[in-house]
């Protein structure tokens, strides 16, 4: 569906909430379609009104993939992959609640410009332990140096689409 035939009011961090009705009584879920000058700028999955599975952000003068991203309840949650237009990837990241706990920057020649692994010290108190759960998991999936020797080993032909099911 394409985003402007929806109806959105916000949720509290100021993200759209999707409806099928103007009176915001009926959330919709389905795949939506965003555009802008009729190129494709955005495609992403919605359950209940929130942006809720996989989320590909274009390039507008190329439609080539710009970011793709794992989303729960608007927020991400899961991996991150940003990428250059010339198809290298940007950087990749794990994020909880849209907090990246672990990431790696690249220049665009492939070489790492900076990462960051979060241990539970600089993590601080705040984590709860529901959450420590879910950085292992997370970890445990998106094993994010295995993935950086994918993408330096590939390069432009890095299989990403394997990591989101695509």
């Amino acid at each position: 569906m394409n985003e402007i035939e929806l109806y959105t009011t916000d949720d509290i961090n100021g993200n759209p909430i999707y409806y099928l009705d103007e009176d915001f009584t009926e959330k919709y879920t389905g795949h939506i379609e965003e555009y802008n000058q009729g190129v494709i700028c955005r495609e992403f999955d919605v359950v209940n009104g929130y942006l809720d599975g996989i989320c590909i952000e274009y390039f507008f003068k190329t439609s080539k993939i710009e970011s793709i991203t794992q989303m729960k309840y608007n927020m991400q949650n899961g991996l991150y992959i940003d990428f250059y237009e010339n198809g290298k990837v940007q950087s990749i990241a794990i994020a909880i609640d849209n907090d990246y706990i672990d990431y790696i920057i690249y220049d665009d020649q492939g070489n790492i410009q900076h990462n960051s692994f979060e241990n539970e010290e600089n993590r601080g108190a705040f984590i709860m332990e529901q959450q420590e759960l879910r950085i292992q998991e997370l970890r445990k999936k998106y094993d994010l140096m295995k993935i950086h020797e994918e993408i330096v080993r590939d390069g432009v032909n890095f299989n990403y689409q394997k990591y989101f099911g695509l």
